[in-house]
Formats: C-alpha cells, structure tokens, sequence
C-alpha cells in the first residue's frame, strides 16, 4: 500500500508549479552546525534557505524563503512541536509526498517526490535525498534558478558512534548543532559522511554543468567546494 501511494504521488506531484524563483540571484544556504552561530547574518542580504530545525534560530527564521526537511524522525519532530507547527503556517517547509499526513501539521509544507538515490533533479520530478537534506536542499535551490550558493554551518563533523544512519536517542545536550535542543534527549539519525560526500560531489558537476557555483563558507571538514572566509563571503554576497 505505502509503494502504491508513493507511485500515485510521484504520478500528480508536478514540481514545475512550484511558486519560487531566484531569477539568477545569489542565496545562502544554511546547514545547522555549531558554526552557523558565527554567521552575522545583518550582513546579508540575498534571499536565504533553511533546514529541518532552523526554527529554532530566531535571528534568522523570518527571513527565510523556505525549508527543506526530508528526515523522518526530523519531519515528526516539527510536527509534534508546537513552535515548528506556528513557524510554518507561514515559513513554506518541503517535505516528502510519501508524508503527506503531516501537512495537518505544518499547514504551509510543500509535498515534494523524493527517492533514495544519489539522482538529482535537474529536470524530473523526483528528488535524491543522497544521504543528506542539504543535498535536497541544493537541487531545490538549482530549480529555482539561483546562480550560485553560499552554504553556512556545513561542518561536516558529528560526535557520534554507531553504524550510518542508526536511529539512537540522543541523551542530554547536542553538541553537533546550532542549538544545544536541537536533538536534546530525541531520537536522531546518525550521519553518513562518506555517502554525503558522494552527494556533495555530485551536486558540484550538475552546478558546474550548468554554469552555477557552490560556495563553501567558514570552517568545515569538507574540502570538495571551494571555500570562502566569512569577510569574503560578506563581500560576495553584497557584490
């Protein structure tokens, strides 16, 4: 049954009436590391993207154009939380079609057709997760037409022990985000670096392809994009 709804959905989704457009600017993408906090985000001022938790981030949340949220234990958590649920009645939230139920919750989400696989949507209607939200996140943002983005908080390094992508509880305070809430004593994925990195690489080629470039932006243990310093990316980003 859960198969049959998935290939109905695939089926109606039509991403191609999706209601933004970048029109060739620049955007920021925010990814949820410690180093987000080291963003003066007075000092930028094109459009912006979020992910999963970003809610979270008060300086931020109201000035960005979407979220992406792909993660299932993720997408139950925005549901079950009462400032998640205000935030996007008015914050669009992408999240799969398959969990469709949520949007009782999150009343201004976006159903979007993903699969797991490393595909990315340059044209199609269905979108590969690739291991990682950021990587959905990066395929939206090169739909919408954006020419180059800046992404902001990838540290790339989890304090974590486990098999990729075990489900565990995380007890007591989160080191490996933003927000020491962020998974505070709830259940989370571990991350899978390798196969992100597979993603991250594959991303770069579709960009380059297309004319469009990946930023960098701060400290992080990736080194497959060309990196910026915070002082060069405020200047770019105000260019």
């Amino acid at each position: 049954m859960r198969k049959l709804l998935k290939f109905i959905l695939k089926k109606i989704i039509n991403f191609s009436d999706r209601p933004f457009n970048f029109d060739g600017q620049k955007v920021v993408l925010l990814c949820n590391g410690p180093s987000l906090n080291d963003v003066d985000f007075s000092r930028v001022t094109v459009p912006m993207v979020g992910l999963n938790k970003i809610h979270l981030k008060e300086d931020v949340r109201d000035r960005l154009s979407f979220v992406v949220a792909v993660n299932k234990l993720v997408v139950r958590q925005l549901c079950k939380s009462f400032e998640a649920r205000k935030y996007h009645r008015c914050t669009p939230v992408f999240i799969p079609s398959h969990r469709m139920i949520a949007k009782l919750f999150l009343r201004k989400s976006l159903l979007l057709n993903v699969e797991n696989s490393i595909n990315f949507a340059s044209r199609g209607n269905s979108f590969g997760v690739g291991s990682t939200v950021t990587y959905v996140a990066l395929q939206l943002i090169y739909r919408f037409n954006a020419s180059a983005v800046y992404v902001v908080g990838m540290d790339h390094n989890f304090d974590q022990s486990g098999r990729h992508n075990e489900k565990q509880l995380l007890e007591g305070t989160d080191s490996n985000h933003f927000d020491p809430n962020y998974f505070a004593n709830m259940k989370w994925q571990l991350a899978d670096l390798p196969s992100s990195e597979k993603s991250y690489f594959r991303a770069k080629e579709e960009y380059e392809l297309a004319g469009k470039k990946i930023y960098l932006v701060g400290q992080s243990k990736y080194n497959g994009w060309e990196r910026l310093s915070l002082e060069a990316f405020y200047r770019e980003v105000n260019e």
